[in-house]
């Protein structure tokens, strides 16, 4: 009788140790963001502070510790983290580039990347240049505006993606 109380009770131990974990995976559904979106949610999220590190992204969006410092070193390597870390392990946010800025001044630095993938892909749309190089809505669909006064897309159709006319 005793071994199968002993039983009964390794079984309950082990059971509440996979509720224990399955509650940790529910927890943790945040880890299953797209990686872009995760990106876009981050740079909308340091807007407004001065320095961030890993630990606030896990706080904010529920993701392991790993997830974090790869958003972290995603962030510095598009410029919108500095790459010095002071005494705590935190980055400065660098601040963007000013609202509103001409179209027909200074290119945006990812301008030459946008012009590859539309010629290479034979059409234009925010979507894809917003896939391609992991950006935001507004910075996709100025690149495409700045492509189309240069007369590398044609105009804007709708909703269909623009054609390419420089290829």
């Amino acid at each position: 009788m005793s071994d199968n109380i002993d039983e009964l009770k390794k079984k309950i131990s082990e059971l509440e140790k996979r509720v224990k974990d399955l509650e940790s995976d529910v927890y943790n559904l945040d880890d299953y963001i797209p990686a872009h979106t995760l990106i876009n949610k981050a740079v909308h999220f340091i807007e407004d502070l001065k320095n961030v590190g890993p630990d606030d992204f896990q706080e904010k969006f529920k993701i392991n510790n790993y997830r974090a410092e790869s958003l972290v070193k995603i962030l510095v390597e598009y410029g919108y983290l500095s790459k010095e870390k002071d005494e705590k392990g935190r980055r400065t946010v660098i601040p963007n580039e000013p609202e509103g800025e001409p179209l027909t001044g200074e290119n945006d630095s990812l301008l030459e990347k946008a012009i590859k993938i539309v010629q290479e892909y034979d059409h234009a749309s925010a979507s894809l240049i917003q896939r391609r190089l992991a950006i935001g809505y507004a910075r996709a669909a100025r690149l495409l505006d700045q492509m189309e006064i240069q007369g590398i897309v044609g105009p804007a159709e709708g909703a269909s993606p623009r054609k390419v006319i420089k290829k």
